[in-house]
């Protein structure tokens, strides 16, 4: 999957970053159409995690975190940057305790729950833009 970064900074001897994506994804059921989108990536709080507008058949339903990211227990600083682009091997990624009952809700199913992994072993790779 591909979702473009659209700006944002990172601070790669920290790994303190905001970054901005454009594209999102589309989940379906029936009638029901959920779109999670505008996504950013946050490392600054606590924990890092990803945000994005969430909307149920054309009706917003909020800006909410949508995923909590793991870092690999080897990570080390400082994230080397080569030519603009940062690369993290090994994230795991689970749905955030918050995104699980407005996904429940609009589907009508108790499926989604906290702490559901989404994914494990992700490289995030983020091709920063050119500083304006």
């Amino acid at each position: 999957m591909n979702i473009p970064v659209t700006g944002g900074a990172i601070n790669p001897t920290t790994t303190a970053a905001q970054i901005t994506h454009s594209g999102g994804l589309t989940l379906t059921s029936g009638s029901m159409v959920v779109k999670l989108q505008s996504f950013l990536v946050d490392t600054t709080g606590s924990a890092p995690i990803i945000t994005g507008l969430v909307g149920a058949n054309g009706k917003l339903v909020g800006h909410i975190t949508l995923v909590d990211l793991t870092q690999p227990r080897d990570f080390k600083l400082p994230v080397c940057e080569d030519a603009g682009t940062v690369t993290i091997p090994n994230i795991d990624v689970k749905l955030n305790t918050g995104a699980a009952e407005p996904l429940n809700s609009a589907f009508g199913v108790s499926a989604f729950t906290g702490e559901l992994e989404v994914g494990s072993g992700y490289l995030l790779t983020i091709n920063l833009p050119e500083p304006r």
